[in-house]
């Protein structure tokens, strides 16, 4: 096994890496730090624009389908103007490949909405048209923050919780609450901040809010 993982994660989780993934050792390595990638906020500005207003503040972007990967920056890509103008979102690469496969109508809702990624996402390729209706218990006002900085204007939010929804809509949007075991590039605590009975009270969870969706 890798050095990756020596001293690094939990026994119980790499006993059950080892059975979930035949390749472990790629696996671990793919949890290694990844990319910052930030998502083009297309309400406020093009493609092209900011690509070129951060590249004249020095940053070296490589392309990706909705936004760069950040190659080189000298600063803190969170603390430039076009960010807190709400030029773009720092977001995953895969994190932004899901909300374009929804073939989105007038009503969507977003289920565990906070803090706005996905959200914001889908009210922009909305082009500010139709409702939005995010829903959370947590982190709301992060998601307004968000909301407010990008620009999102046919967004309702509401503070609940979601197992009890009772909207219905064809667009249904459900990023479920997690262990994080698919961001340890993000945040490397969670290779040991997290037990199986975590796994098992988010599994539940997941369930009664598949069921209500």
């Amino acid at each position: 096994m890798g050095e990756v993982c020596t001293g690094e994660y939990k026994k119980e989780f790499l006993e059950r890496y080892k059975i979930l993934f035949k390749d472990l050792d790629s696996f671990l390595k793919a949890n290694e730090k990844e990319t910052t990638c930030i998502r083009v906020n297309t309400l406020k500005i093009s493609k092209d624009e900011l690509r070129k207003r951060l590249e004249e503040r020095g940053i070296i972007l490589e392309e990706i389908d909705y936004g760069f990967k950040i190659l080189k920056s000298d600063f803190s890509i969170s603390s430039c103007p076009e960010h807190l103008f709400g030029y773009f979102y720092i977001q995953g690469e895969a994190e932004m490949n899901i909300v374009p496969f929804f073939d989105l109508e007038d009503l969507v809702i977003d289920m565990c909405a906070a803090p706005g990624g996905k959200t914001t996402q889908i009210s922009e390729l909305m082009k500010n048209k139709g409702v939005v209706l995010a829903f959370d218990v947590d982190r709301i006002e992060a998601l307004k923050n968000n909301i407010q900085r990008l620009g999102v204007e046919n967004c309702i939010v509401f503070k609940k919780d979601s197992t009890k929804l009772d909207i219905k809509a064809k667009n249904i949007l459900l990023d479920a609450p997690c262990t994080g075991s698919g961001v340890i590039r993000k945040d490397p605590t969670r290779k040991y901040s997290r037990s199986m009975k975590d796994i098992y009270f988010c599994q539940d969870l997941q369930k009664k809010l598949l069921e209500a969706g």
